[in-house]
């Protein structure tokens, strides 16, 4: 658990239970600088897999549509492949492209590789492009199913190395007993809680350059038969103490939500993430509930932002986080659902995000806590989604 790095759990994970009705989401997020304007800006590649929903199985379908197991070197070819990527923040832009049954590739490895036309990504690097006007997505996903919401007609490319440096384990609830068994809905590996990335970004004519002294990226992975729902993510590395002092190499990350547990467990919401401050490293994960003590999230939507009251309790540490993210920087967009054709994931997500952290910490395994730092936030990449039906 921790800050154990485990590269098995970004490879593909829908197996067993979830080759059937398994979603698989693989998230590239960095800044980047605009090379005419020298504007900075928030770059995310998303790429979306979904095994063969369970709502479109037939009786006699079924044993073909579950895969089974996947062993290392099986290329697999899921029945959903997409590619979201885009701007978040200032400048949002987003553009999608999914790709025609069977015509992705993913390669179980070692090493992991998965393509699918001019896209690719690693556990190194990723490259592609989605296409403008002519793009089939744009036709077979515009009208009465729609996947995602679809910009103009403006094309995005880029070519992206990258070096994971800091990662976030959740340990034995992402173990291979818990996925065998289908402990949980949804699943969180973050690999890259800390990334430096190098490369450049092509959106219609404006060139972008990222590298590592324009600041620290993120990379995660998440799978299961759903997401969280309601769900939250939030990351950031602008972190100062309360006098303002920023802090170097310092990183706040947190994902989860209501999550359904297929196995008896704690409260319904499930939370899971990682503290660096300054030299000291705190870790959260409300599935060792005998530890963890409560978990709380308090959520508030107004026509101009969301407001998010956050507190997660770990073994040496105790955060008490407000953050406040202004609609008027987010981006709504809709996930495929692999159990349910009548229902889509919405999730609106910014970087625009700011707050205080109130950091207490513990001697012991069960003393009080004692108030550490006011940690003050900003440019926290917020999202938040829930399951919703279809309109119509």
């Amino acid at each position: 658990m921790g800050s154990k790095p485990d590269s098995r759990k970004n490879g593909w994970m829908l197996t067993d239970r979830l080759a059937s009705g398994g979603v698989q989401r693989w998230r590239f997020v960095f800044p980047a600088i605009r090379d005419d304007t020298r504007d900075r800006c928030c770059i995310f590649i998303e790429y979306y897999a979904c095994t063969e929903p369970s709502w479109r199985n037939k009786p006699e379908d079924k044993a073909e549509s579950r895969a089974g197991k996947r062993t290392e070197g099986t290329t697999i070819r899921p029945a959903y492949f997409a590619v979201h990527a885009g701007i978040w923040g200032s400048g949002a832009v987003q553009y999608t492209h999914v790709f025609d049954e069977g015509e992705a590739e993913i390669l179980q490895g070692p090493p992991f590789t998965a393509k699918a036309g001019e896209c690719l990504f690693t556990e190194f690097e990723t490259y592609g492009s989605i296409p403008g006007g002519d793009d089939p997505a744009r036709q077979s996903h515009s009208g009465a199913d729609p996947y995602f919401d679809l910009t103009d007609d403006t094309a995005i490319e880029w070519d992206i190395e990258f070096d994971k440096k800091v990662s976030y384990n959740a340990g034995a609830s992402t173990s291979p007993f818990s996925r065998k068994i289908h402990a949980s809905d949804a699943y969180w590996h973050a690999e890259g809680l800390v990334t430096e990335y190098t490369g450049t970004i092509i959106i219609g004519d404006v060139s972008y350059r990222t590298f590592p002294d324009a600041g620290s990226g993120y990379a995660d992975v998440t799978w299961g038969s759903g997401f969280p729902s309601p769900g939250l993510w939030l990351w950031t590395t602008d972190l100062a103490d309360s006098s303002g002092l920023p802090g170097t190499g310092d990183v706040l990350a947190v994902w989860g939500g209501n999550i359904r547990m297929n196995v008896p467990s704690g409260p319904d919401k499930k939370f899971f993430g990682a503290l660096l401050n300054g030299k000291h490293r705190y870790d959260f994960n409300s599935m060792k509930t005998a530890l963890t003590g409560s978990t709380s999230l308090k959520t508030r939507e107004t026509d101009e932002a969301w407001t998010w009251h956050l507190i997660l309790s770990g073994e040496k540490a105790m955060i008490d986080a407000r953050i406040t993210c202004p609609k008027s920087s987010m981006i709504r967009d809709e996930l495929p659902s692999p159990l349910n054709r009548l229902q889509t994931y919405q999730r609106f997500t910014g970087t625009d995000g700011e707050g205080k952290i109130l950091l207490c910490v513990r001697s012991g395994l069960f003393g009080s806590y004692e108030k550490r730092d006011e940690i003050i936030a900003r440019h926290i990449v917020c999202a938040c989604g829930c399951f919703r039906h279809k309109a119509g």
